[in-house]
């Protein structure tokens, strides 16, 4: 009867130790196809990936919701030129900002409600906001201007 109980110990402490691993697997697993799926539907080119490299431009990260959630986006932007946001995140946006390569308090966005930045407009600085609707500005984001400030003259981009 010992015989059996501590076999039976063993095995239990076994299944519950093992346990722990098999759920981070799974979780693992989980996460994985998850950023395959996100990978091979936004597929990065080399010049994107060294991002370093770059001198004259920086990305900004924007979100569908608030607090960076449901379905984000990158978009690099070149120093002081207006690109429009992709076709399907037009009105779209509810949190964005630079991203930390730009975390300087030089570099920022300028967010229009318009496209060709026009409209209204909202300046935003890294880390940028993760609730635009504190700015009057959610799902209303249509086209974004970024670029390095001046600190000795006080310029903006134009």
């Amino acid at each position: 009867m010992k015989f059996i109980s501590i076999l039976f110990s063993s095995a239990f402490a076994l299944s519950v130790a093992a346990a722990p691993a098999d759920k981070t697997a799974a979780q693992t697993s989980a996460f994985e196809a998850a950023m395959a799926e996100y990978d091979a539907s936004h597929p990065v080119s080399e010049a994107d990936t060294d991002f370093s490299k770059r001198a004259v431009g920086a990305g900004v990260f924007y979100c569908r919701n608030d607090r960076w959630k449901g379905g984000c986006h990158r978009q690099y932007f070149i120093d002081g030129v207006c690109q429009g946001v992709p076709k399907e995140w037009n009105d779209q946006i509810s949190s964005l900002g630079p991203d930390a390569s730009v975390k300087d308090k030089d570099w920022g966005c300028d967010v229009f409600t318009e496209g060709n930045c026009q409209g209204q407009k909202f300046l935003i600085f890294y880390p940028g906001s993760d609730i635009m609707s504190a700015h009057n500005m959610n799902d209303k984001v249509s086209s974004i201007k970024c670029g390095r400030r001046m600190k000795a003259q006080g310029a903006k981009p134009a």
